[in-house]
């Protein structure tokens, strides 16, 4: 059954309205007066979940860096690190912009 995605109000053939909040199931009564931009997409079963809890998230991303920790403990000390500096480029420039930067200023240059 569908399940509405945001706060709607539906007007039924007698002419009452009817509130909906996010989640709530539709009536058969609705189905045909709403639009498919109320309702919220159909999620097919092989896609991921990504409203998991965050306690699951942390689980999982705890064991990862179990992992990578043990990756790490396996190279000799010294080589990763100066591998890992040659692969970087300090001198090029990103497209993200610096927000700590003073805004520019805005209007006509002041007279002296």
């Amino acid at each position: 059954m569908s399940k509405f995605s945001a706060r709607v109000a539906v007007h039924s053939e007698d002419g009452s309205t009817t509130w909906f909040n996010p989640g709530d199931e539709v009536p058969d009564w609705a189905e045909h007066i709403v639009g498919k931009h109320c309702l919220e997409p159909e999620v097919e079963p092989d896609v991921p979940d990504f409203t998991a809890d965050a306690a699951e998230v942390r689980e999982g991303d705890s064991e990862d860096a179990d992992k990578g920790a043990a990756e790490s403990e396996d190279e000799p000390e010294g080589e990763g690190d100066a591998a890992a500096s040659d692969d970087v480029d300090t001198d090029s420039k990103t497209d993200v912009p610096d927000f700590t930067a003073p805004a520019a200023r805005r209007g006509r240059p002041r007279k002296s």
